[in-house]
């Protein structure tokens, strides 16, 4: 008995990919995309955060910004959010144009060295985003304890 003997509302069988057995045959798993950039988010942070550091420590002048460095640090945690986004479209568009991309693509998209490319950009893109607003407001604190001290 079929299963569509069986139940007559029940989907058709899935058809099988004209070029054969391949990981991009197979669905994306969202849960472990996601899973797989939470547990990137720690290095991450502890990045962003050294880099920060880093400017605190050569003048700690910069810690009466803290609101504004709990505001950036919360605007580089939305902006990780970009990563993992990156790649479920990654995923989604190898799964939508399946039989009309080669088959070679699509398997170099969906293995996890994407994931390391676009992690990898982005972290040193956000670290060198924190150096920057380090440099500054470094500068900025120069420049005004300079006018006050030296009017």
């Amino acid at each position: 008995m079929t299963n569509l003997q069986e139940n007559p509302f029940a989907s058709p069988a899935p058809l099988a990919s004209p070029r054969g057995q391949h990981a991009a045959s197979e669905p994306a798993d969202w849960k472990k995309i996601a899973r797989r950039w939470e547990l990137l988010r720690i290095p991450y942070n502890v990045l962003v955060f050294l880099a920060g550091m880093f400017w605190i420590a050569l003048n700690p002048d910069q810690l009466r910004y803290w609101p504004e460095i709990v505001i950036f640090g919360i605007a580089a945690n939305l902006a990780y959010c970009i990563g993992p986004l990156g790649e479920m479209y990654v995923h989604w568009f190898c799964d939508t144009f399946d039989r009309r991309l080669p088959a070679w693509l699509t398997m170099s998209l969906r293995s996890p060295s994407l994931t390391f490319l676009l992690f990898s950009l982005g972290a040193a893109f956000s670290v060198v985003v924190t150096l920057a607003a380090g440099y500054l407001t470094n500068e900025t604190i120069f420049i005004h304890d300079t006018y006050i001290v030296n009017p």
